[in-house]
Formats: C-alpha cells, sequence, structure tokens
C-alpha cells in the first residue's frame, strides 16, 4: 500500500514541473518510413536519463454523453469540410476530422479519459530533456496522438492548474482514449531503478 501524502509530499519536492500537452491528430498514424527508424520506447529512454525524473499521468473519465456529442457535432462537420476540399491543403481538415471520427467510434465502448501529463526534474533543463524525450517515444506511434512539452518548467502545484490550448490544436489537458491511457499510464516492460505510480480515477 502506498501511502497517498508520502507520494504528494515526493512529486512536490521536485521544483520544476513541465505540462505536456496532447492531440488526437489522424496524421500521426503509423507507416512504414517511421517504423523502420525503429525509435526507442519509454524504457529505453528512461533507462539513459541521467537525472531524477517524474512521468505522472493523470486520468479522469468524461461523462458517457461527451464522446456522443462529439460525434454528432463531427457528423456535421465532416460533409462540410469535404465540399471545402479544392487542393490538397485543404483535404487535411476533412482527413482528420474522419479519423477522430473513427477514434471516437471505437472509444464509445471504452470511454474518454481527461488526461493530464506532468514531467518532473531538480532543475529546469532536465526536466526539459526528460519531457522531451518521453513525449517523443515510440511507444505512442501506433496511436493518433502526438504529444509535445508546452511552456517554461512551473512548480507543482502551477502544473496541476494549468491549462494549455495552442495553434494548432494541442491542448492539456486533453481527451483521450483508454488505449493512450493504458499506453501512458503502463509500469516498465523491463525493471529499472525508482518507483512507478499511476492516477486514474474512476469516477467523476
Amino acid at each position: 500500500m502506498v501511502d497517498t501524502d508520502e507520494v504528494l509530499a515526493s512529486w512536490d519536492r521536485y521544483p520544476s514541473w513541465v505540462v505536456c500537452t496532447g492531440q488526437a491528430d489522424a496524421l500521426w498514424s503509423p507507416d512504414d518510413t517511421r517504423r523502420q527508424q525503429n525509435r526507442g520506447g519509454f524504457d529505453d529512454y528512461v533507462a539513459h536519463l541521467g537525472d531524477e525524473f517524474v512521468w505522472l499521468t493523470l486520468a479522469r473519465p468524461l461523462p458517457a454523453d461527451h464522446v456522443d456529442r462529439e460525434l454528432v457535432e463531427l457528423a456535421v462537420r465532416i460533409p462540410e469540410l469535404r465540399i471545402r476540399e479544392r487542393d490538397e491543403a485543404s483535404r487535411i481538415a476533412p482527413h482528420r476530422a474522419s479519423g477522430r471520427y473513427r477514434d471516437l467510434a471505437r472509444a464509445r465502448t471504452t470511454g474518454l479519459w481527461h488526461v493530464r501529463v506532468l514531467v518532473a526534474s531538480g532543475m529546469p533543463a532536465a526536466a526539459r530533456r526528460a519531457a522531451a524525450l518521453l513525449c517523443g517515444a515510440a511507444d505512442l506511434d501506433d496511436l493518433p496522438y502526438a504529444l509535445a512539452p508546452s511552456g517554461a518548467p512551473m512548480s507543482f502545484s502551477e502544473a496541476l492548474a494549468t491549462t494549455v490550448v495552442t495553434a494548432d490544436g494541442h491542448a492539456a489537458p486533453f481527451p483521450a482514449t483508454t488505449e493512450l491511457l493504458a499506453v501512458l499510464a503502463r509500469p516498465p516492460k523491463r525493471e529499472l531503478p525508482g518507483s512507478t505510480w499511476s492516477n486514474a480515477r474512476t469516477s467523476t
């Protein structure tokens, strides 16, 4: 049994926290070129990080009707986007919207989660480095999501309260499927120094 107060106190001792944004994007899908690159996964990167760090995933389930509302919105929006197709650039929007529709249709059975991803370390540079490495790991290649570090490092309390929305659609926190949450919150595949906690609340 892990003592909650002890865990929170240990996280609060890290002075530098980086908020990671996420975005559902059908263009971020596996292809042969990316697979041939054979980039490392979370475990590979963690093994080579010289500084202590925290990779924290917080999640709570979104209401059941959230998926249905977004599906209805996309069902109206996708035909409108297809009408506007004139060149390659204008074809991207309906492709992304259709990919999101398929992702949400699958999520009707497993649900969606409100996900916040934070990375911490003892120094700002180390926190930024850890966040960049972990967001770029290959574990996410099979899922239509992209993660990216956002903003300057901050305190734990500030990171928990920070909301980010970027011009290109990245957000923190962000809605995600159970498949993505399982990847972000999974324990290491092999034994690594340190401890692992995840927090997936089961009620809204």
